[in-house]
């Protein structure tokens, strides 16, 4: 996706301060065309997961060469990826990495926007924008603005002092003496000042700086960034100011590239110099001027060259300057809380682009709790520009002497707080209302040690209102290192005075909203110019007030006794990190006629005294903290007769209390502060040692508080307190029975609680099975459910019941059945006698009903042939059905009797057998029987 790039005309905000003649100008000259060809300049941050981010990560704590060395690897890949390397001169080269993934790519042969342009092409390119130059430029044409001359203002640092109350005169001064009573800043609060470097060889300055670097020119050593730099020796360590003066043959001879041109033509602005004075320059040594912190330190980034300087370069002054890790750089071993930036430019704060790392490197610096004060901008009342538009920071417009807007301050909705910025008042002669400051006397190159001050020039600008903003922040963070960046706003903003609404330039508009159309002098409004005018007092205390909130006074004993030796101490908790109180002092307020003085201690934080009598006395300790800021406490102390004093006992009833619980802690005190006794007059129920309750079974529990007094204090009321124990929760563990066979002992019932309380059974299928205790009876088959129960007590609330189920089989049985002998009719038949194993009785049938049938177990014989019975148990509730057992027999004709007669000896008949039908009836009965039997 292509990117579009905000076009910042990026200036330093401040004007000029003296009419100085401008560096020699040479008549033109030719130059080279290397000299001369287009120097492309731009931010590329890499995709996360690019294929040449994967393949080889770059880590903040890389050395310089090593992080060079990924760097250009990725931009020759892009060059290859895009063409451009065969279309430069010398291909893409990787110069500044801002993080693991953003770096600084030159080319020459191609403008800026159209390496931008090309370069958003790529796939594995997330972001690229021209890398913007910031440049110095004049204060705009405003009637109040005018030329120096050789003497200083005569009303000195007239935006320190305290403000005027009458309209007309210097309302908008910062009131910075209020603050100076609490703190002239600590040397552990460290300022940074992003900007041309600064001349450390001050006398005000050079006992104020730690530390420093500077980033112009850094890993590259062209000819335009040699002469940009104007150092010798580009970045590095020693953030001096060289100088940043532009010649006519600078312009002609083109080292300064395209981008500077005949209107950059200037002296030496020094504005780094300046800035840092308004800040710390020292005091009380009896010379010069006095910074509004001067117990503070500065640390120096230099970010400007000639020309101004890239948006790489801040942005890696303001990570570095907070401890942040940069690619390539060392750490910074004096991380600064505060971070002037007295540049801007124009442009939106969006969230891609310019805007997108403008806001990436605001998060990280915030992040490690340092404030970013940031100028609005000379536009004369256009809107605030980048990166002052930008959230997360302290945005400060320019106020004249009486109140009004400045005419050459940028104004809008984004700006938090206004601050004197300086006006002259005049047409001609001196400024009458300059920033008085800190300055080197050389036109270009510095004059070694020199002890310059702007004077009455015209030292005018939203850069110079910055820095008493960010002195009277690092004021703040001297008596409250712990304040965040976001506390530090919203206690300036809750602390400034109203501004003027007269006073100003006969027949001036108020402020409104900023359009296209420039707005010179004017009445600020909350909307235009931020929560109001600075009062630096007002926020240093504010500041303070915040820590004196923890300063208490403490007795022992807690309860003074007249007579009695009585020891006071003092402390703080909240002084924040690092802080420690260095003194104390006591004094007797009022000695109430009990007290004459103390004992011992006056000048510590404890001190001791013998109270007379009864009655009450006061107070008044002092303590001083480590950075001079002064907390006072006075308090009134009452002491007691011995065993006089009444006390009483509160005593609130524990609630929700469950048996089986942990030990509980009572909770009573005595209004005397003494220690409260408790018991328990229901030893069953619970028991008390000391303080903790231990609660033995549910019910009623009756607690009573007691304290017995002491010396000063009568023996308290004794409070009692009944509260309930409530039971607790069981549970039952009952096993699964297995299937049961009638006939078989049942098993015995087992179930127990969680409680170990005993556990009930009951039968929910009577018909089938019944239970007496534990004991199981089995009656008929079926499924059988035995329910477990448990009903509680007063300690156990009843168990949830639980039921098990089993299948109850019947049990079997055989039949037997003995065999029958052989029967004849005629002759009586055997009873039947079969027995079941179950014991029920059998029955009989009979299986040829011509020959016998079964009544019972009565057997009848009905004609000759084979019997055949069967013998059946059909079962019953317990006993399945039993298999049927048979049983044949034969049974004979009866013999038949005959009588002999007389016979003749004729065969004829007569009335008997002759012998021959006797033998053929006896032969026909013996076969009958011995032949084969069937059935019938």
């Amino acid at each position: 996706m292509k990117l579009s790039t905000l076009g910042l005309s990026l200036i330093l905000l401040a004007g000029t301060w003296a009419p100085s003649a401008p560096a020699q100008s040479v008549a033109p000259a030719s130059s080279s065309s290397s000299n001369n060809e287009a120097q492309a300049r731009v931010i590329v941050r890499f995709k996360p997961a690019a294929a040449s981010v994967r393949a080889k990560a770059l880590s903040v704590s890389m050395s310089r060469a090593a992080a060079q060395d990924v760097a250009q690897t990725r931009a020759t890949g892009l060059g290859l990826r895009s063409g451009l390397n065969s279309r430069t001169r010398q291909g893409l080269r990787a110069l500044r990495s801002l993080d693991e993934r953003t770096h600084v790519i030159v080319a020459s042969g191609i403008s800026s926007a159209a390496l931008a342009q090309q370069l958003a092409l790529d796939s594995e390119v997330e972001l690229a924008v021209v890398d913007q130059r910031r440049r110095h430029t004049r204060v705009p044409n405003d009637p109040f603005y005018s030329t120096a001359l050789p003497s200083g203002p005569s009303v000195g640092q007239w935006y320190l002092k305290t403000p005027s109350t009458v309209p007309g005169e210097a309302v908008s001064s910062i009131n910075a003496p209020a603050a100076w009573d609490i703190n002239t800043g600590h040397s552990s609060i460290v300022v940074a000042v992003l900007d041309t470097g600064i001349r450390k060889d001050h006398p005000e300055l050079a006992g104020q700086i730690v530390g420093g670097y500077d980033m112009v020119g850094f890993n590259s050593s062209s000819a335009q960034t040699t002469a940009t730099a104007n150092d010798g020796d580009g970045a590095d360590a020693d953030a001096s100011d060289p100088g940043d003066w532009v010649s006519q043959a600078d312009i002609n001879a083109g080292t300064l590239g395209s981008g500077c041109d005949a209107s950059d033509i200037g002296n030496s602005s020094w504005h780094g110099t300046r800035v840092a004075g308004l800040i710390a320059a020292a005091a009380n040594n009896g010379a010069g001027m006095a910074g509004v912190a001067w117990g503070v330190k500065i640390l120096p980034v230099r970010v400007l060259g000639k020309c101004g300087g890239y948006d790489s370069n801040i942005i890696a002054g303001m990570q570095w300057a907070a401890g942040v890790a940069v690619p390539g750089l060392p750490s910074n071993p004096n991380p600064a809380k505060v971070l002037n930036m007295s540049l801007g430019g124009s442009g939106a704060c969006g969230t891609s682009g310019t805007g997108q790392l403008y806001r990436d490197a605001i998060s990280q610096v915030t992040a490690r709790g340092a404030s970013i004060v940031v100028a609005a901008g000379n536009s004369e009342g256009l809107a605030v520009g980048l990166p002052g538009n930008c959230p997360g920071v302290i945005t400060v417009t320019g106020l004249r002497h009486v109140g009004s807007k400045v005419g050459f301050s940028s104004i809008g909705p984004e700006v938090g707080i206004a601050a004197p910025g300086g006006n002259c008042v005049n047409l001609s002669g001196a400024c009458l209302y300059p920033m008085f400051s800190t300055t080197n006397s050389g036109t270009t190159t510095p004059v070694v040690g020199d002890s310059s001050y702007t004077n009455n020039g015209a030292s005018v600008g939203t850069s110079f209102s910055t820095p008493v903003v960010a002195g009277t922040v690092a004021l703040m963070l001297s008596v409250r290192p712990s304040m965040t960046p976001a506390e530090v706003l919203s206690t300036l903003r809750s602390t400034a005075r109203p501004f003027a609404s007269s006073g100003g330039t006969a027949g001036i508009p108020q402020c409104t909203a900023p359009t296209a159309t420039a707005q010179d002098e004017c009445y600020c409004t909350t909307s235009t110019c931020g929560a109001g005018m600075l009062d630096a007092g007002a926020a240093v205390a504010a500041a303070r007030a915040a820590n004196g909130a923890a300063l208490q006074i403490s007795s022992s004993p807690a309860t003074p006794v007249a007579g009695q030796v009585l020891s006071l101490s003092a402390s703080s908790s909240t002084l924040g990190s690092g802080r420690s109180i260095a003194s104390a002092a006591w004094t007797l307020s009022s000695g109430g006629g009990i007290v004459s003085g103390f004992s011992s201690g006056t000048s510590t934080q404890t001190v001791t005294l013998t109270p007379s009598g009864a009655g009450s006395f006061s107070v008044t300790v002092q303590l001083t903290d480590d950075l001079g800021t002064v907390h006072s406490l006075t308090r009134s102390i009452s002491v007691m007769a011995v065993g006089s004093a009444a006390q009483t006992i509160s005593f609130t009833a524990p609630t929700g209390l469950v048996f089986g619980q942990p030990p509980v802690s009572l909770l009573a005190t005595a209004s005397s502060g003494l220690a409260v006794s408790f018991s328990s007059s229901t030893p069953a129920v619970c028991t008390v040692s000391g303080s903790s309750l231990s609660l033995l079974a549910g019910g009623s529990c009756t607690v009573l508080a007691s304290q017995p007094g002491n010396v000063a204090f009568a023996a308290a009321p004794s409070i009692s307190r009944s509260f309930t124990v409530g039971p607790a929760a069981q549970t039952l563990s009952f096993p699964a029975l297995a299937d049961q066979q009638m006939g078989t002992a049942p098993p015995a019932l087992s179930a127990t609680a969680s409680s170990s309380l005993a556990v009930s059974f009951e039968s929910s299928t009577p018909a089938v099975c019944s239970v007496s205790g534990s004991a199981l009876s089995l009656l008929s088959s079926g499924v059988c459910t035995v329910l477990a129960k448990q009903a509680g007590n007063s300690s156990y609330q009843a168990a949830a019941d639980v039921a098990r189920s089993f299948n109850v089989a019947l049990a079997p049985q055989t039949l037997s059945f003995p065999a029958i002998a052989n029967q004849t009719l005629g002759t009586a038949a055997p009873a039947l006698a079969a027995t079941a194993s179950s014991g029920l009785p059998v029955s009989y049938s009979s299986g040829s009903t011509s020959v016998c049938s079964v009544t019972g177990n009565s057997l009848s014989l009905l004609a000759a042939g084979t019997c055949t019975l069967t013998a059946s148990q059909a079962g019953n509730s317990s006993f399945a059905a039993a298999a049927p057992v048979s049983q044949s027999f034969a049974v004979a004709a009866a013999p038949v009797v005959s009588t002999p007669t007389p016979s003749s000896n004729s065969g004829g008949g007569g009335g008997a057998f002759s012998g021959a039908w006797l033998g053929l009836l006896a032969l026909a009965a013996w076969a009958l029987r011995a032949g084969p039997q069937r059935r019938r």
